[in-house]
């Protein structure tokens, strides 16, 4: 099991992409939740990518043009000695080709 960190960037993007859109808003929902439970899920298709700083981050697909940037975060220890929490930092959120690309 994951945590997801939205950074700052990623929510402002999240938002404007999403206003008026309840079906897209319910499938970033759905990609959040596959996510959490599991990065690698083949529905998914994450892949490493290049940023366009020349980052090596991860790309999860959204919808046929959306994709979520993403990495691995620093791990967190629970308090009750179980199992740690992997945290995944949610860096961008965009298109896959276009204006609107958020890798290269």
């Amino acid at each position: 099991m994951f945590a997801l960190n939205p950074l700052p960037r990623f929510i402002r993007k999240l938002k404007k992409i999403t206003k008026k859109d309840e079906a897209l808003k319910e499938k970033f929902r759905r990609t959040m939740n596959l996510l959490v439970a599991d990065p690698r899920n083949p529905v998914l298709k994450s892949h490493k990518v290049t940023s366009v700083s020349g980052e090596k981050l991860f790309s999860s697909r959204v919808t046929g043009d959306l994709r979520i940037i993403w990495c691995y975060g620093i791990l967190q220890e629970k308090e009750d000695k179980e199992k740690p929490i992997q945290i995944i930092d949610l860096i961008d959120v965009g298109g896959h080709e276009g204006g609107r690309k958020v890798y290269g």
